[in-house]
């Protein structure tokens, strides 16, 4: 199982403490690596790292303020056509996959589809991510014809014990299946995803608090970067342990 932690621009403050040990695998959402800046980040860490997945930032654009007042259409599809672009220019070997706009909710489900269709022009990594409004044919069809699948942990999708059923579908037919802001230890351990992501990371400079203990206020806000190193690699060790979890499982 491949525990990805979900990247931004903060993680720049820590790459210089990361640089000696070895880095496994990372989700960064494409929403933010419209920014340059975070381009140049974005490199650093992916020449550090074992395997990148991207996040097409569908929720984040959803949740923005940065359509309001415009033609939603016209935005995505400005947005996606930069998207294609940003994948071009820098897939390689360790990318896994580039998740689809699964805008859904705004713009209805056959969008989505032609948006899909013109991110696969580019290239033949693109994860769709199943939503309940798809219906559980779609889901199946899903499976049989694409490599890797996604669902969402949101709980309107899925309730709980059926994840296991949706993950052991993916598997017999021959497909990987990726949970999306899944960072339950207790599922982890006993439903094989082959990947997902978490932000438990920053955490800690979130909410002062690591492994269930308050930390120092004064000594967080004084050394931001050390917490910020303390989130990162508690969040390491669980990809080792989850790898090692399953790594008789996965065959590797």
């Amino acid at each position: 199982m491949k525990y990805c932690i979900s990247l931004g621009d903060t993680i720049k403050y820590i790459i210089p403490d990361l640089k000696p040990i070895k880095l496994y695998y990372h989700l960064w959402s494409y929403y933010y690596l419209q920014n340059k800046d975070q381009i140049e980040v974005f490199n650093q860490i992916m020449d550090m790292n074992e395997n990148m997945l991207i996040d097409s930032g569908a929720f984040t654009i959803r949740m923005a303020d940065t359509l309001a007042n415009k033609e939603i259409i016209q935005e995505y599809d400005k947005y996606t056509k930069k998207y294609c672009d940003f994948i071009q220019e820098h897939d390689n070997d360790k990318m896994l996959g580039y998740f689809e706009m699964d805008i859904d909710s705004v713009t209805g489900y056959d969008y989505v589809l032609e948006l899909r269709k013109e991110l696969e022009e580019v290239s033949d990594k693109i994860i769709p991510v199943w939503h309940k409004e798809r219906g559980i044919h779609d889901f199946k069809e899903m499976c049989q014809n694409y490599n890797y699948v996604a669902i969402s942990n949101s709980q309107y999708d899925i309730k709980r014990p059926q994840f296991k059923l949706f993950v052991d579908y993916v598997h017999r037919h021959g497909a990987k299946i990726h949970g999306l802001g899944l960072a339950n230890k207790t599922m982890l351990m006993n439903i094989p995803f082959d990947s997902c992501d978490a932000i438990n990371w920053l955490l800690p400079t979130m909410y002062g608090s690591h492994n269930g203990k308050k930390l120092d206020r004064e000594y967080s806000k004084n050394n931001r970067n050390k917490v910020l190193l303390l989130g990162y690699l508690a969040e390491r060790k669980k990809q080792i342990m989850y790898r090692n979890r399953w790594k008789k499982y996965f065959g590797y």
